[in-house]
């Protein structure tokens, strides 16, 4: 005897409002997306070169998050080179100020990154440490002084670690800037 099965479902209309709210709400990303040249009804909102967003990502957009671990990797190793300048320094001062030679770092750090220089120039920018001249060379900058502009406690103090080195110095407090915020590890979306 043949076995009939029959599937119960709410019909054609329960997919058609389905497939129109998906339309819906293609048509609302649309209207708010940047690069649409979509003119749907009503206003579209687009960025002006003055806007707060201009140039960001959604925040929970998954290029958001790219952004977020890639700023955590690059504090990664500003913090690890912080700390080899430290330990390897060639002047270090009581309280907890470094300085060694862009020759002997790089010769220390080759092994460890080839990314010397690109982080040395984000470690700068952050306000991490402090050298003179726009670029460093190999061979031609190996004279040429690297030095922490904080002492290693209050490096450690702002990438939220306990500031305990011994002759690492006292932790300076030093106020942040907008956009200077450490990230301490990912975030949840």
């Amino acid at each position: 005897m043949p076995v009939t099965l029959r599937l119960f479902h709410d019909g054609v209309s329960s997919l058609t409002s389905k497939f129109n709210a998906r339309v819906k709400q293609h048509a609302d990303y649309q209207s708010n997306c940047a690069f649409s040249d979509w003119q749907g009804p009503g206003s579209t909102y687009k960025l002006t070169k003055y806007s707060e967003n201009y140039g960001r990502p959604d925040p929970n957009s998954k290029s958001a998050a790219r952004a977020r671990e890639a700023q955590l990797s690059i504090m990664t190793e500003i913090r690890h080179l912080c700390y080899m300048i430290f330990e390897c320094a060639e002047w270090k001062s009581k309280d907890g100020f470094a300085a060694i030679t862009f020759g002997r770092l790089f010769s220390i750090y080759k092994n460890i990154s080839d990314k010397l220089v690109g982080t040395l120039l984000r470690a700068r920018k952050h306000g991490f440490l402090h050298f003179e001249g726009e670029m460093l060379y190999q061979r031609r900058d190996d004279h040429k002084i690297i030095e922490l502009s904080s002492n290693i406690n209050s490096i450690r103090a702002r990438f939220g670690e306990r500031p305990l080195v011994a002759g690492g110095g006292e932790v300076q407090c030093k106020t942040t800037l907008p956009g200077d915020e450490i990230p301490m590890g990912p975030k949840k979306a």
